[in-house]
């Protein structure tokens, strides 16, 4: 890994998440951290069977949203630097193609929810995954005994996200690689086993620790289980989540607004430069090379995403479901870069993979906007709470959402969203709502509609709102609440 190549990857990176670091949003679970008290999250987090994240919460709570945002921006940058560290040590992967790699495995689209608060603890699992990785392949350089230790603790630490211990299967693997020549007997092979007997027992021994001491109880148990049924059912829905983790965050990428098009040309343009003036980037290599890294690609895919289909939770890019891609960008990065290999000449490999790149950064920016413009609405929402005298007296509502189209990720709120929102509006718990459906209201319900206000909130105009919550909060809010529009009726 050289200098020049890291920083690419950071200018790459910070131009496609960047923004995820101005949005100061709350969404989905991130109401039980922002409104609980410390002691109300550690009691959930212990009955999770994770009960080391209260403290975790309680931190980072002190240091507000920006805090978290930073965390797990930091959290996905330093897992693509520990990965070109890592590619770097791999003989059949040039510094071109190491770099393209890593570029793919930073930007390719996938778990949105990783703006979440409360799903911030995955994107840290996921990077010490990959600095105990980086620390092991240093160690079989080195053979430095700290430099072991310290990856044998950062590993398991990273089995807290328990999809890693099946993504694990790459650590021994990659062990093994290093070590081929002594594979070719039996005796070597056993030999070089028992050397890494301490790689072989960490997940065993982790999965023995949760069994005994870290069980989910009360309303999480049997959260998350694993039978033998659902682990063989599992492959029956690789198809589905190759589709929703790797071919349709491709194809909506490309479903870019006029004013992020030019964004993805600029950003296709200087990476294509760049990939161009690396002497070695990108040699097309053997075909057969080619063939076995695409399969390759194909299993760390596989891997990424059978803890979850075990589980019965497909990725997708919709909703909450996204962060069931956690793992999908190596596997999928493997993929973009040597399937090209097999199909076209090497320049034309650099425009496509400079032009998916493009795509992909532009595609990220948009989201990130995208996730700011959803908690607009929301703080909309809030200030005209505030000054509505049914929602003020009600206590239950019904609500007809006519403005679907400001929900970031095709999400939709949740009953304690909406509790959320009323709680901020009111300071108080007495009001609850539900996201209206056809045309049924309860009894003592009020139907309550809301509509598109004056204030359209375009890229542009959320960029300028942004702005003037820094600058003039007052002002702000008084703008903000025009983006939507409330008519309220109580039902007998």
């Amino acid at each position: 890994m050289t200098k020049t190549d890291a920083l690419v990857v950071l200018g790459v990176y910070g131009a496609a998440h960047g923004l995820m670091l101005l949005c100061n949003g709350v969404y989905w679970d991130d109401w039980y951290i922002v409104l609980g008290s410390p002691d109300t999250i550690a009691n959930l987090y212990r009955h999770y069977g994770l009960p080391m994240f209260g403290p975790y919460h309680a931190a980072l709570n002190s240091l507000g949203i920006a805090g978290y945002r930073l965390v797990v921006f930091l959290s996905y940058l330093a897992s693509a630097l520990c990965l070109l560290a890592i590619l770097g040590r791999v003989r059949e992967i040039d510094r071109g193609t190491a770099l393209v790699l890593v570029l793919f495995f930073a930007v390719f689209p996938s778990n949105s929810a990783r703006i979440s608060i409360m799903a911030s603890r995955i994107e840290v699992c996921y990077a010490l995954f990959f600095a105990g990785f980086w620390l092991l392949a240093v160690h079989l350089e080195t053979r430095v005994l700290a430099l072991r230790l310290a990856a044998l603790a950062f590993l398991f630490a990273s089995f807290l996200t328990p999809s890693l211990l099946v993504f694990y299967a790459l650590v021994p693997a990659y062990v093994a690689y290093q070590a081929r020549p002594e594979l070719r007997s039996l005796r070597s092979s056993t030999a070089l086993l028992l050397r890494n007997l301490d790689l072989v027992l960490l997940p065993l021994a982790f999965w023995a620790l949760k069994l005994a001491y870290f069980q989910p109880y009360g309303e999480f148990r049997g959260y998350n289980r694993v039978t033998p049924e659902s682990a063989l059912q599992a492959f029956s829905f690789i198809d589905n989540a190759f589709y929703g983790g790797f071919v349709d965050p491709i194809v909506r990428s490309f479903q870019l607004l006029p004013e992020f098009i030019v964004s993805a040309a600029i950003a296709a343009v200087l990476v294509a430069m760049r990939l161009g003036s690396i002497d070695s980037a990108p040699s097309a290599g053997s075909l057969r090379q080619s063939r076995w890294f695409l399969l390759a690609g194909f299993v760390m895919f596989v891997l990424g995403v059978y803890p979850y289909l075990a589980v019965g939770k497909v990725p997708t890019p919709d909703d909450w479901d996204s962060r069931h891609q956690l793992l999908t960008p190596l596997g999928a990065a493997f993929m973009l870069v040597y399937l090209p290999r097999l199909l076209v000449p090497g320049r034309a490999q650099v425009l496509i993979h400079a032009l998916l790149i493009g795509v992909f950064v532009a595609g990220n920016l948009q989201q990130w906007v995208a996730f700011q413009k959803d908690w607009y609405k929301q703080v909309a929402l809030i200030e005209n709470f505030r000054t509505s005298p049914e929602v003020e007296r009600g206590t239950r509502f019904a609500i007809d959402d006519r403005t679907r189209d400001l929900d970031a990720n095709w999400r939709h709120y949740r009953t304690y969203e909406y509790a959320g929102l009323f709680r901020t509006a009111f300071g108080d718990a007495k009001r609850s709502g539900r996201l209206r459906r056809d045309d049924e209201i309860g009894a003592g319900e009020t139907a309550l509609v809301v509509e598109h206000g004056e204030l359209q909130l375009t890229t542009l105009e959320v960029l300028r709102l942004r702005v003037l919550e820094w600058s003039d909060a007052q002002e702000f809010r008084r703008r903000v609440r025009q983006a939507v529009r409330l008519s309220a009726t109580l039902l007998p």
